[in-house]
Order: structure tokens, then sequence, then C-alpha cells
């Protein structure tokens, strides 16, 4: 069972468990600079004095830091330093006993939703040739890695890519590059619980974009891109990879994933939709549910070498027609 990440904020509370937590099981040298041998005053000063310091996060040359929480315990801290307008330098602790549980690359995860947050396009990380577990997770999240000085490995994590020039041509096509980084982060409470999305906003036909499991939003960072003068709209389902606890009572089978989709649809008020699917069929219950009337169009699979969805019209789902073929046609 995957354990539980979420990213907190380094208030007094969490800091003192932070500290608590470093001093019994890290190294020292691997949280603060080597002031002096092990875990002394000095240290321990040193990191209170830190994580006070950038609380403001990423203004007036600041950092942004907070706690990584695992199953509910403080196990860890993450950083983000501004080092222009669109990139961002990261760094990451982890106690010893949160290691060896492949948590390096959910806690990158992490760190991408919140790099995109701040509207950067790239990140940047730097490790030791030795430390294979984050290399592995770096490579994992899409890094470009580059040897430096022994034993320096730095990693470039691309948030934001331009349009390919054999599409910039389209006729009719807005080439201004768009990713979820340009997107704004929101959320929205269905009668399931909150839902976080992302919606890169303009005036064109509207595009849902749905993951598979257990993924979220980020998964079409490199696709959205490529589909100028598009409004693209990419919720986080309750599939696994979601920030947010469901409630108590919310059905989460295919028919209830079908009614939260369906349900953050009329929350949006969203019209004339192009309904994409990819890895998980079971939006289409949303049409066996009767509940298409903002649906114009579904999307099966993205092809790799024509990014455009691969669209039909809302007539029949294989599961029971639509209560009014001619108006979706």
């Amino acid at each position: 069972m995957l354990p539980e990440l979420e990213l907190v904020p380094v208030d007094e509370s969490v800091l003192e468990e932070l500290v608590a937590v470093a001093v019994a099981d890290t190294d020292p040298n691997d949280v603060t600079p080597p002031l002096e041998p092990g875990w002394g005053e000095a240290r321990v000063t040193w990191l209170r004095d830190f994580h006070r310091r950038n609380r403001p996060g990423l203004v007036n040359g600041h950092q942004l830091t907070e706690a990584v929480r695992v199953n509910g315990r403080v196990s860890g801290a993450i950083r983000l330093e501004s080092l222009s307008p669109v990139e961002v330098e990261c760094g990451i602790w982890l106690a010893r006993s949160a290691r060896g549980r492949d948590l390096s690359h959910g806690v990158f995860s992490l760190i991408i939703e919140r790099a995109i947050g701040t509207g950067a396009q790239r990140i940047i990380a730097h490790t030791t040739a030795g430390n294979e577990p984050a290399i592995a997770a770096l490579r994992r999240a899409g890094a470009v890695l580059t040897s430096g000085p022994e034993p320096t490995v730095t990693a470039v994590i691309e948030l934001i890519r331009d349009v390919p020039s054999e599409h910039s041509a389209d006729e009719g096509a807005d080439t201004q590059p768009q990713t979820a980084s340009t997107g704004r982060h929101r959320s929205v409470v269905l009668p399931a619980g909150t839902i976080n999305y992302v919606d890169t906003g303009g005036p064109g036909p509207v595009m849902v974009l749905t993951h598979g499991f257990p993924m979220d939003h980020l998964q079409w960072r490199k696709v959205v891109p490529l589909l100028g003068g598009v409004r693209c709209i990419m919720p986080a389902l309750p599939l696994g990879a979601h920030k947010n606890a469901m409630n108590l009572d919310a059905d989460l089978s295919q028919l209830g994933q079908a009614n939260i989709l369906a349900d953050f649809l009329e929350a949006l008020e969203l019209q004339d939709v192009t309904l994409v699917m990819n890895d998980w069929g079971g939006p289409q219950f949303v049409v066996a549910l009767g509940r298409d009337e903002r649906i114009s169009r579904m999307g099966g699979r993205i092809s790799h070498s024509n990014p455009r969805p691969c669209i039909g019209r809302v007539v029949h789902s294989g599961l029971t027609e639509s209560k009014d073929p001619a108006r979706l046609a």
C-alpha cells in the first residue's frame, strides 16, 4: 500500500517535529551546512532560523520550505528557491526511516505541483553520482541528467515546452504554448468531496482531459502545448493520486466516479465539452447515467504521431443510447 504523502507549512509546531526527526534520524550534513561535528546547538539553531526566515515563501529573495508528512508523521522537508522568473531549484531531505519505500518519486511529484503553482517552467536539482535512489526518482520525474564536477549530478525537469514547428502552421491554430504550468490551479467542492483541477482558460472550445489510475493532471503536461486555441481543464479525480480525501460516504465505484465527473462539469457550468479519456474508460458511464447533456464529443486516446485526440460524436456509448442523439450530433 502506498504511503500517504503531503507537504505542509513549517509553523512552530511542525518545526519542532522537523527538528526532532532531523536530530534523531538523519545525517546532519544532509540537512544543514557543515557547521560542527554531529548534531549540536549550532546546527539546530541554523535549521530553526532557516525555516522561520523562509516562511514568506518565494518573495523578496526568500525560499519556499515545507515539511514532508508520511502517513501523518513529519519525515523530512523540501525547499524551492527562485533562480529566475521561470526557473526554480529544489532540494529534499528525508529521515532514514522514511527511505527505501519509493517515497522520493512521490515527493518529486508534489514538488512539481508546487513549482507549477509558482509559474515556474523548469526545475533544477543537484545530487551526487552515488545517490542512486535520488537519481532514479529524478529520471522517473522526467529529468535530464548531466554530470558536473565530481561527484555532482545536475537534473533539469522541463515543465513547459514550445509547440513543435510542424503543428504551428495548422490553419487557424493558436501557437501560444499552453501547459498545466500556465493554467490556474483551482478546486471545487462537490457532493463527494473537493476536486482539484487545472484550467488553462481562454475562449476556445472546452476540452476536459481525464487521467488514468493512479495519475493526475500532470499526465497531460506534454500534450496540452500541442492543443493551441483550446481551453483545457484537467481534474484530479479520486483514482489514487488525488490530494484531498473524499467524503466518507462518497461512492468511488465506476458509476460513482462517473457521477463525480458529471458533478464537476455541472459545477463549472461547462457546455459543449470534448471529454478525453485515457487508460480508464469509466467516463463513458456519464452517458449511461443520462448525465451527458454537457458533453458533445468523447475521445479515446492520444496518438503519438498525431497529438490531437481521436474524437467521435456522442451518439451511442456502447452502453446505452443518448437520450437525444440529434442534440449531440
